[in-house]
């Protein structure tokens, strides 16, 4: 079974080139890369995403762990009850 869809006579192409021009600052034959003894140009992330992944588990990091660490240093640091340390520990989590 073989779907086709009828284009509409009224509707204009879209505008700009149908081909995308070259960018003259790449060079081909060039694949981009690290420069020299394996560095990364500045403002390049590395290329396995490793900074992507950091930035993407930070606030997950700081959600966790900031209730987290409170808990015990209110517990087991100051000696505050169980349910007042999980109290104190629970306010700013949600802001």
């Amino acid at each position: 079974m073989t779907v086709t869809q009828a284009q509409n006579p009224g509707t204009a192409p879209a505008p700009g080139p149908a081909t995308p021009e070259p960018n003259p600052q790449t060079v081909p034959g060039t694949a981009p890369g690290p420069g020299p003894a394996g560095r990364v140009p500045a403002g390049h992330a590395p290329a396995d995403g490793r900074t992507g992944l950091a930035a993407a588990l930070r606030p997950l990091a700081i959600d966790v762990g900031v209730p987290l660490g409170s808990y015990y240093l209110l517990r087991d640091a100051l000696g505050v009850s169980l349910w007042l340390s999980l109290a104190l520990s629970g306010i700013g989590s949600n802001a």
